[in-house]
């Protein structure tokens, strides 16, 4: 089977590709497709797709490899002056491991990378580990641990699009729990007892490969603290290396996670790093 994707359709110089969150799809970015000037695509990784009846199984990796074959066959074949990638929480650390971990092939590398909310150490990847810890052998210990969910968020808006979040999901994933567990099983393992090494050995390699990048962080607490970690230990080590900039790592302002997705705050970002790439050549 193909990779499914949704596609704007618009002419255009620059392409952007969207890839959503852990058990969502590609319809988490219709807003921003219907928004755009840009063209716009928005795979859904494979076993992701709304409609499936049986949901393969696949490692991250595995995952990897399809998005990097999807971006050669399908995007690169449109010609554009900049192919842009965004991914959104587990999508954007998809991306990033497709890019640190893959062949150094200039084919598919992309022109400017934007990532929205990214794990960054163990601690960030707050809602994966809850759903790696899920069981379906029992449905109550199932919902005694979705209860967690209800008892992080700061806000009424916070505890709103978390659990909007988990009701697309679970009703997605109902009869198979444990395609949706395998994969943010996945999405924590690199970072259980590395600290900030995993997330500093990825920045390092997708700067060197990607020509723009922007990290961005939702204006949360533990986000605040884990980027001023990040940028402590550049000044004392250099850790992220020669590539790193001031504005490649910002937290934004009265952000909350879901608040990232806005088709207004996406433009902002993507532009800036269309005119970063053009402005470098």
């Amino acid at each position: 089977d193909e990779l499914r994707y949704l596609d704007n359709g618009l002419s255009s110089d620059v392409v952007v590709c969207y890839l959503h969150g852990l058990g969502l799809d590609g319809r988490q970015f219709e807003p921003m497709l219907q928004a755009s000037r840009h063209r716009g695509l928005a795979p859904t990784m494979y076993g992701f797709d709304p409609t499936v009846r049986r949901r393969v199984r696949l490692s991250l990796d595995d995952h990897a490899s399809i998005l990097r074959e999807w971006l050669r066959e399908v995007v690169v074949p449109l010609g554009a002056e900049q192919i842009v990638l965004v991914g959104f929480s587990a999508g954007a650390d998809l991306w990033m491991q497709m890019i640190a971990g893959g062949p150094a092939d200039a084919a598919v590398h992309p022109d400017a990378l934007l990532t929205l909310d990214c794990n960054v150490s163990y601690d960030t990847a707050f809602v994966s580990r809850v759903i790696a810890r899920l069981t379906s052998d029992d449905p109550r210990e199932l919902v005694a641990g979705l209860r967690v969910f209800g008892e992080d968020p700061k806000s009424l808006d916070e505890w709103l699009n978390t659990h909007e979040y988990l009701v697309k999901v679970f009703r997605k994933f109902r009869a198979d729990i444990d395609a949706l567990t395998s994969v943010a099983r996945e999405v924590v393992r690199p970072f259980e007892g590395t600290g900030l090494e995993t997330f500093v050995e990825r920045y390092r390699a997708v700067s060197r490969a990607v020509p723009a990048l922007r990290i961005v962080f939702s204006d949360l607490e533990a986000n605040h603290r884990v980027v001023a970690q990040a940028r402590l230990l550049n000044l004392d080590t250099g850790a992220l290396g020669d590539r790193y900039r001031e504005d490649t790592i910002v937290v934004e302002p009265d952000a909350d996670h879901f608040d990232l997705l806005d088709s207004d705050r996406l433009t902002r970002h993507i532009e800036a790093l269309v005119r970063q790439r053009r402005d470098a050549r």
